[in-house]
């Protein structure tokens, strides 16, 4: 199964696809080659909140007793990370060790072999291999390090040169000037939190992406008006926006 997500993801990439910026950094730096050994993990990124927690507060002891009393209430889940050394002869000093090893379990090991059969599809694609030589170059297609985060700005600059609006000096005109204004405040709220809708929902909404594609979007969203229209309407095939005028 693994083996055909990988397949097909490497084959989106090979025609130009978006990108997968999901995978944490650690796991593409394994898909890259990385050495487990040499692998730099996170406790923050481990997907389980639960986990996360845990290993949160073995981070933050400040005594060996701490240490040792967190190891003892998670128990089964040292075991199973494979950290045999026992509680009662924990130290403060075993913390850090401790923090990478079981970061290490959750975030790589645990979907070690799972993630083994995704590179051997992504090698079957052709991707694997130009992955591991340019990992760097091609890491905001895999992770979303390095991706800007989306603001108004970003948002209407998308519709750039393709905001179509009636004759210059007709009442149409007018109300759709009017109304595209409103579309940038109503963005500004979006990014305010004075709303519930995220600026994420209205690029989903027109485009079916919560984020804009490292390579950008094959085709240039475009933005129309509609005197008759009671709701904005969207194709995310085409990557039309239109906006009702009846609220002027």
């Amino acid at each position: 199964t693994y083996y055909k997500i990988g397949y097909l993801m490497g084959t989106s990439l090979m025609q130009c696809g978006s990108g997968y910026p999901f995978f944490n950094v650690a796991v593409y730096d394994y898909i890259c080659g990385k050495d487990t050994n040499s692998l730099f993990v996170d406790y923050s990124t481990i997907p389980s909140d639960t986990f996360r927690e845990i290993v949160g507060k073995i981070n933050d002891a400040s005594s060996d007793e701490e240490i040792r009393e967190i190891c003892w209430d998670c128990l089964d889940m040292l075991c199973e990370a494979g950290f045999m050394k026992p509680p009662a002869i924990m130290k403060l000093d075993d913390k850090h060790g401790l923090v990478r090893t079981l970061s290490l379990h959750h975030i790589i090991l645990r979907s070690k072999a799972e993630l083994d059969q995704l590179k051997e599809g992504l090698s079957s694609a052709g991707v694997l291999e130009i992955l591991q030589k340019h990992p760097q170059l091609l890491k905001t297609l895999f992770t979303s390090e390095g991706l800007t985060p989306l603001t108004p700005a970003i948002l209407k600059s998308m519709f750039s040169g393709r905001v179509y609006f009636s004759d210059a000096g007709s009442i149409n005109a007018e109300k759709e000037m009017a109304t595209f204004m409103f579309f940038g405040d109503f963005l500004e709220e979006c990014k305010g939190g004075k709303l519930e809708v995220q600026l994420q929902d209205v690029l989903s909404f027109f485009t079916g992406a919560s984020v804009v594609p490292p390579l950008g979007f094959d085709i240039k969203p475009s933005l129309y008006f509609n005197a008759g229209a009671v709701y904005p309407t969207a194709s995310t095939c085409a990557l039309h926006l239109t906006l009702p005028t009846k609220y002027y």
